[in-house]
């Protein structure tokens, strides 16, 4: 993993025993300690837009999560990449599914829409519609958003200045209010971090208890929004088992037990889903086992070859030896002949 950097792992989607993680057109699959297990190559079209710098390195950015997605249900993985949503096909490829539809860049440039599940169905959400996914994308409601977060079935989205909920019976609920225009700054593990315009409050949303937060200076340490601001936010996220996460101590900022409700939720989650047998299913050991006896065999091939180019080289010294040796003897036995004549 040292070939990735730490922005490339805000796209790390923990399933099970593994996790995804997005790195330009490819897709790896991980283990726990971060090992790559496997990799695909992903292919899509993207049609560079006037980004802030801030946001982007070369054409991928780095912090707009959206743009990269992963859904598991059912043991099958469901990839969106910007406009392009894929499933894995055969061959161990990525197959393109469809495009996302009726998708508005004009009002929200920075929003693809978003790939979940509510109640074991697959769903999308564009920026004013809702889907559901049985073949083909099939539309329910409407539903005006410019971001959509979704942790362990619980799906939040925002609509203007309004933090909702996205009900299982596809209503919606009203959590709070951040009565400014905000900018998202991170969203994982059971964490929603948003900021306001002005830069002067931070708005924390819990996925798990399902409230929102307000974080200013006037009640937390003065350097607390600054931290988990837009700009530095990076210097407050560790790896753990759930991806990309906050640290501990800001985590507390949300209450003490956040951190112990955060891994109940995250473990009852999956033991409901029966995670662990859908992924081992999808992936097969049996073929991550083959994938790195190849790597291996790869690998004994390359040093094989450099051995015998090795070998073949001290062959050639060898002989080059031999024969210099064999003019110098013939140079020897010359100067003796040369000496004998001029003593005669």
């Amino acid at each position: 993993m040292s070939h990735l950097h730490k922005e490339d792992l805000y796209f790390l989607t923990p399933c099970g025993k593994f996790s995804l993680v997005f790195n330009n057109n490819k897709v790896y699959i991980l283990s726990r300690n971060l090992f790559i297990l496997n990799e695909f190559d992903i292919q899509f079209d993207f049609h560079q837009q006037k980004y802030d710098k801030r946001y982007c390195r070369g054409k991928t950015s780095v912090l707009w999560f959206q743009k990269y997605n992963s859904v598991i249900l059912n043991g099958q993985i469901f990839v969106q990449c910007f406009d392009k949503i894929y499933t894995f096909g055969a061959q161990n490829q990525f197959a393109e599914l469809c495009r996302v539809p009726d998708l508005d860049l004009s009002t929200y440039e920075s929003f693809y829409g978003k790939l979940f599940t509510i109640n074991n169905q697959l769903m999308l959400a564009n920026n004013n519609k809702l889907y559901t996914y049985q073949q083909f994308f099939t539309e329910i409601r409407d539903l005006n958003c410019n971001y959509i977060a979704d942790w362990c079935g619980v799906v939040v989205f925002l609509n203007e200045n309004k933090v909702c909920q996205l009900l299982e019976d596809y209503s919606v609920k009203i959590i709070g209010t951040t009565n400014t225009s905000t900018l998202v700054v991170f969203c994982g593990a059971g964490t929603l971090i948003l900021q306001s315009a002005s830069g002067l409050d931070l708005y924390i949303v819990d996925l798990v208890n399902i409230q929102l937060h307000k974080i200013n200076n006037t009640y937390q340490p003065n350097d607390t929004v600054d931290q988990l601001s837009l700009s530095k936010i990076k210097n407050s996220l560790v790896i753990g088992d759930f991806g990309l996460q906050l640290t501990t101590d800001k985590l507390e900022l949300i209450g003490p037990e956040f951190w112990s409700q955060i891994k109940e939720k995250f473990i009852r989650y999956h033991q409901n889903k029966i995670f662990a047998e859908s992924i081992q299913d999808f992936f097969s050991f049996d073929n991550i086992i083959m994938h790195q006896q190849k790597k291996i065999a790869q690998q004994y091939d390359q040093v094989k070859q450099q051995m015998i180019k090795i070998t073949k080289s001290q062959d050639e010294l060898k002989q080059q030896f031999f024969h210099l040796n064999d003019k110098l003897n013939m140079a020897l036995q010359l100067l003796e002949q040369l000496g004998s004549s001029s003593g005669q």
